[in-house]
């Protein structure tokens, strides 16, 4: 991983910032951030116990989506991103911008990549009955996840601090940085 050619300020361009095809602008697979790209890039930081690494990534993601749809207009997911800038990509020369209310793939950032990484349920299995749970360091108040559905499960896991409490209407494992957590229905409290 290389902060300077594909990470820094908007990780996840499609080609380093080296390259000689990469356009600042985005022109769709010269530079521009897509989010089935940048999802699957985080799967594998995840899957090699990169935790904090996509948790950092993943929240500078966000952090860009968020700032591009609050200071562009149309308000709304775009189909990639700009590498530099808060704004969509452009798709060609710079001068049309990429697909707005593009939610097919796009979605993945605020739903799934917010889940995973952000909050850390990088793995929930309903056939084993397991959540898996990256809980980031560091973080202040409250941090988890509320009605979270899998299978028949349905389940409130919120910590504070070193405290974690659940809440679920059937037992499953619950896997806290690596420590394994028998729940069972009804609440449970972890140290």
């Amino acid at each position: 991983y290389d902060p300077k050619n594909f990470g820094g300020r908007v990780p996840f361009t499609t080609v380093s910032r080296s390259d000689a095809d990469y356009n600042p602008s985005g022109q769709y697979w010269r530079g521009s951030v897509w989010l089935p790209t940048a999802y699957a890039t985080l799967k594998g930081l995840a899957n090699y116990g990169y935790f904090k690494e996509a948790h950092e990534l993943s929240v500078k993601l966000l952090n860009h989506m968020q700032k591009t749809y609050t200071d562009f207009e149309p308000h709304t997911i775009w189909e990639c991103y700009s590498p530099e800038e808060y704004k969509p990509a452009t798709a060609v020369n710079g001068v049309k911008c990429v697909r707005p209310d593009f939610c097919g793939w796009s979605a993945l950032g605020p739903v799934s990549v917010y889940i995973e990484f952000v909050l850390g349920f990088y793995e929930i299995d309903a056939f084993s009955r397991v959540v898996k749970w990256a809980k980031p360091e560091g973080v202040d108040g409250n941090i988890g996840i509320k009605n979270l559905r899998f299978g028949d499960i349905v389940t409130d896991i919120c910590a504070l601090g070193d405290k974690c409490t659940v809440n679920s209407n059937a037992s499953y494992t619950l896997e806290i940085n690596g420590k394994q957590y028998s729940v069972s229905e009804g609440i449970n409290v972890f140290e």
